[in-house]
């Protein structure tokens, strides 16, 4: 059987667990004031989104280019491996 007081302590428990814990940051008050002196930055809108990073179109380009300029490197070599071949036993 399940007690209720069960159910209530499990509520307890999640919405202590949302809440979080309060912290208290004591400031001198020239930090204070220095503090209250700085403005808050504006608000962006919920569809803007920060991004300093690259994107991915830009990462699969750079791979395909190096990939791509890795098989050009390759075919030189082989190439001339060729031509260096068949000269040596022409």
């Amino acid at each position: 059987m399940v007690n209720p007081e069960w159910i209530e302590a499990a509520a307890a428990t999640v919405a202590a667990v949302e809440d979080g814990v309060g912290m208290v940051i004591r400031r001198r008050p020239v930090e204070q004031a220095a503090a209250a002196a700085v403005p808050a930055a504006p608000a962006l809108p919920n569809f803007v989104v920060n991004n300093n990073g690259i994107s991915r179109n830009d990462f699969l380009t750079g791979i395909l280019i190096l990939a791509g300029a890795m098989v050009l490197l390759a075919a030189a070599m082989l190439a001339s491996a060729a031509i260096v071949h068949h000269g040596l036993t022409a």
